[in-house]
């Protein structure tokens, strides 16, 4: 006659119970190791025991903890022990009980690596906390142009030159027609003399008729 025994009487006989002298009818056995949970001591199994470990229930050899509360990191609802709860914190691992987030990003100020959220890291950052405007597009291109026109120029100042010089005016046609008007003019008041000159001869007497020129002469 076969007699099953269970020592603990926790239902469970004792050939079958990962607890035979701890009661533990649900023989939860957290690491798997074959001890249950209720007579491990070890419970989850981290090499630390019960009574050393904080954080009896979750796997943390490091065994560390942030805010020194005695209540490891891995299974701390508050790691930074700032009064705000992990799932609420903006920075889980930084006390900032004020939540400060200037450029509401989610990550908090003590713990975001470009605050004011311009796109410049805080260490490289002139003005941490405030924003650096972005240049416009033509101020970028204007910088361009610029720099281009200095190398152009020390690498040939005669082209530079030639290049910056404003354009010769083109004179129209008719300030040109009047410039060279006074010099036909002139010309032709210094001919006109001499044409009179030789239109104007003294008068010879008619033939026939030499008393009227004699007369007209002496007079």
């Amino acid at each position: 006659m076969i007699v099953n025994v269970d020592s603990d009487e926790d239902g469970i006989d004792d050939g079958h119970d990962n607890c035979v002298e701890t009661p533990n009818p649900d023989q939860a056995d957290l690491d798997g190791d074959g001890i249950g949970d209720a007579c491990d001591d070890d419970i989850d199994g981290d090499g630390i025991l019960n009574g050393d470990d904080n954080c009896v229930r979750t796997p943390n050899a490091n065994q560390a903890d942030l805010d020194g509360d005695g209540i490891g990191d891995a299974c701390d609802d508050d790691i930074d022990g700032d009064g705000i709860l992990n799932g609420d914190d903006n920075c889980v691992r930084t006390p900032n009980a004020n939540q400060a987030d200037l450029d509401q990003d989610g990550a908090g100020d003590v713990c975001d690596d470009d605050i004011d959220g311009d796109g410049i890291p805080n260490g490289g950052d002139n003005c941490v906390r405030t924003p650096t405007p972005t240049r416009p597009t033509w101020m970028g291109t204007a910088r361009a142009m610029s720099a281009t026109t200095t190398s152009t120029a020390t690498a040939s100042p005669t082209a530079a030159t030639t290049a910056s010089a404003p354009p010769t005016p083109t004179r129209p046609t008719w300030i040109r027609t009047r410039s060279a008007t006074p010099a036909t003019t002139t010309s032709t008041a210094t001919a006109r003399p001499q044409r009179r000159r030789q239109l104007r001869p003294h008068r010879q007497p008619r033939p026939g008729r030499p008393g009227r020129g004699r007369s007209r002469r002496c007079l």
